[in-house]
């Protein structure tokens, strides 16, 4: 049994080892900020938003959202869907360094985003056009603020993850 476990783990770090080397192979660095290879900007991010914990408001806001970055690497199309929004409510969004609680930063001009206006069914979309580079390696969230006059109050969050 030990022997089979011994095998299973030295198999298993392999893999890790070999899909380590796949992973950076290609990728090119850069003083400011990594470009990224055509395979690493054709496979884009997708996230599920959610209410944070620290949250007390009435809105109960959830969606999707989902990042293609650019075949150049130097920026990316954001798409944000949410559902649970006060109707006729304005929501900004944008793609932020970092995590959930753990916010550096967003990722752009703040003017790249469109707001998301809710509909009277308490849904929205918005699409944003984005001139920055996504670190490949990097962490990233959406987050959707509570209105335009409100962007400190996070009512849904969602980190980004590789498809």
């Amino acid at each position: 049994m030990f022997a089979r476990h011994m095998a299973l783990v030295t198999a298993l770090g392999a893999l890790v080892v070999a899909g380590t080397v796949v992973i950076h192979r290609g990728v090119e660095a850069s003083p400011l900020a990594p470009a990224m290879t055509k395979a690493a900007a054709d496979s884009g991010w997708t996230a599920t938003l959610s209410a944070p914990s620290t949250y007390t408001g009435d809105e109960h806001v959830f969606g999707s959202a989902t990042v293609k970055p650019d075949k150049s690497g130097k920026g990316f199309t954001a798409s944000v869907n949410i559902a649970g929004a006060t109707p006729k409510s304005t929501h900004p969004w944008h793609v932020h360094r970092g995590t959930c609680g753990n916010d550096q930063g967003v990722v752009g001009a703040g003017s790249s985003y469109t707001p998301i206006t809710v509909g009277d069914d308490g849904k929205g979309t918005s699409t944003a056009t984005v001139s920055a580079p996504l670190d490949p390696n990097g962490s990233y969230i959406i987050n959707i603020h509570a209105s335009p006059t409100d962007m400190k109050t996070i009512v849904a969050c969602g980190p980004l993850t590789k498809q």
